[in-house]
């Protein structure tokens, strides 16, 4: 098992090897713009990032690296004054964007901007949606935060929920699906188990999402 000051180097050092997050050379054991402090496995961010979508990447680092078992992200956007945009050109930048992705279906999803501050709403059919939606946001110059509140339209026939997504397990190479419980109430679907990464744990959130008609996903699953 690593120490706390050798996970914190590891998640540094993940950091400085992810080039969306970080600009430049460091040494290891000192990074200028996050500060990373590691306790039982849970791994703490703090700082500034010129944009949501290295506080966004800077997040899913720090999760892959073995032994974290959670990420506590209290990064801050800080935008440069080039990067700051008026919230009418982010809504409509954000709305083309939208449109452009094939992914996401026309006309259910509504987008609204208050201080570089993107808020998605609208009803989809499948939660791979809601991802496509914030994906297609995450990039745009300006954004500070986004606030994804879209839901899924439940599916008509819930009984298909449970294989769906233990089949999707078995066929998974990152998961063990013998570790890991499904259990569905209507369209709520709960996961229990243990996995071997904070990265595992999110993979199978992201799988039992995928399956049509799920509208919540409580992920307990305890990263060993």
């Amino acid at each position: 098992m690593k120490t706390n000051q050798e996970l914190r180097l590891d998640v540094i050092a993940e950091l400085n090897f992810a080039p969306n997050v970080i600009e430049g050379v460091i040494t290891p054991s000192e990074n200028p713009q996050i500060k990373v402090s590691a306790m039982d496995g849970v791994v703490t961010l703090e700082g500034e990032v010129a944009s949501y979508y290295k506080k966004w990447d800077a997040h899913r680092a720090a999760g892959r690296v073995a032994g974290v078992t959670e990420v506590v992200d209290e990064i801050v956007v800080k935008l440069p004054g080039s990067f700051k945009v008026a919230d009418e050109e982010i809504g409509l930048a954000a709305v083309k964007a939208l449109e452009l992705n094939s992914s996401v279906p026309a006309n259910r999803v509504r987008v609204r901007v208050q201080e570089g501050s993107i808020t998605l709403t609208g009803e989809v059919d499948s939660a791979y949606q809601i991802e496509a939606a914030e994906g297609s946001v995450r990039h745009l110059r300006g954004v500070v935060w986004i606030s994804n509140q879209i839901t899924v339209k439940p599916a008509a026939d819930t009984l298909e929920i449970k294989p769906q997504i233990e089949n999707a397990f078995r066929r998974n190479a990152m998961l063990d699906s013998r570790e890991i419980g499904v259990t569905v109430k209507g369209s709520l679907v709960t996961l229990k188990g243990r996995v071997h990464s904070w990265l595992e744990k999110d993979e199978a959130t992201r799988v039992a999402w995928a399956a049509p008609g799920v509208t919540q996903v409580d992920n307990y699953v305890l990263v060993a």
